[in-house]
């Protein structure tokens, strides 16, 4: 099946309990090129499962464990990997888009490493049947090599780019893709173009509604010491401090990560000095968006979100 090497090159599993995933050979570390292991280990471990990693009972890495078995660098992927507290099942997500679901504009980018190094369309097969078709019309104007009207029949539109990808050069392929690149670009611009009134107003706090408490949340990335910090506070309507949390990490890779995870660790720590009703607010648009999002997240951070 032509598509396996590209979902191949493109996913990764994401650890949730990690029960079906095994450590040394999976693809399960986004933090590192291959998605795997780097460096092989003693084969002691070689059949292990991640939970083998994981200490049960604080739903965490067993670090000093992970860092006695493994290299640095693999030790560092595996211990950045946000864990969830809820037992739910592991998923495949496809690693080159945020939200972890495959797109055709992101599969197109990949095909394209994979064609290069295998010559796959020429084990496809078709494409002389294909050709025979007399033209009905031309819809693609200044391409060498015509697109025709015909009936496709392909399932998915991951099967019709393989089908484009058969019959087409792949300069005329790059020819279709500039115009959807633009049509996504041009789409982008015009919801960018209107600003909302609470970003036109700026960052004010606001006080929540009476008897209602307002959770703030921030994080910080310091790459010079390969750390985070993260920062919550708790006021009334009255802008009154009645708790309040500062806590250090380790480094991140990108302030969407920090943000969330500081959401959770500043969540977390509401709970625990005894706020059950919060108005939660953040700074970082795109994780609020996420937060409150009915639409489930396949991202690497999906679940940290779902535990959110």
């Amino acid at each position: 099946m032509a598509t396996l090497p590209i979902l191949k090159v493109g996913c990764c599993w994401s650890v949730r309990d990690g029960s079906t995933i095994k450590a040394q050979s999976d693809k399960w570390l986004p933090n590192n090129p291959t998605n795997k292991i780097l460096h092989s280990v003693n084969e002691d471990v070689e059949d292990w499962l991640v939970p083998d990693l994981i200490d049960p009972e604080i739903h965490w890495w067993r670090r000093e464990l992970i860092t006695a078995i493994f290299y640095r660098e693999d030790a560092e992927a595996i211990c950045r990997i946000p864990l969830s507290r809820r037992r739910v099942a592991d998923s495949i997500i496809w690693m080159h888009a945020k939200n972890g679901g495959y797109s055709v504009r992101t599969g197109y980018h990949v095909a394209r490493r994979v064609f290069k190094h295998e010559d796959l369309a020429e084990s496809s097969g078709g494409s002389d049947m294909q050709r025979e078709c007399p033209a009905a019309q031309d819809i693609w104007a200044g391409s060498r090599i015509k697109i025709q009207k015909r009936h496709l029949g392909q399932p998915d539109m991951l099967q019709l780019f393989l089908y484009l990808l058969d019959i087409l050069d792949m300069e005329d392929v790059e020819l279709i893709w500039r115009a959807v690149e633009y049509l996504e670009e041009f789409k982008q611009v015009q919801v960018h173009l209107t600003i909302p009134p609470s970003q036109a107003e700026g960052n004010v706090w606001r006080p929540p509604s009476q008897s209602l408490f307002k959770l703030n949340f921030d994080a910080e990335i310091f790459r010079e010491s390969n750390s985070s910090g993260f920062g919550a506070v708790i006021r009334n309507e009255q802008g009154e401090v009645m708790a309040a949390m500062a806590a250090k990490g380790p480094l991140m890779l990108s302030n969407e990560e920090a943000e969330t995870l500081a959401c959770k660790k500043a969540l977390e720590f509401a709970v625990d000095v005894g706020f059950s009703e919060l108005v939660v607010e953040g700074d970082n648009v795109n994780v609020m968006k996420a937060i409150f999002s009915s639409s489930m997240n396949l991202s690497l951070l999906g679940n940290v979100i779902a535990d959110i």
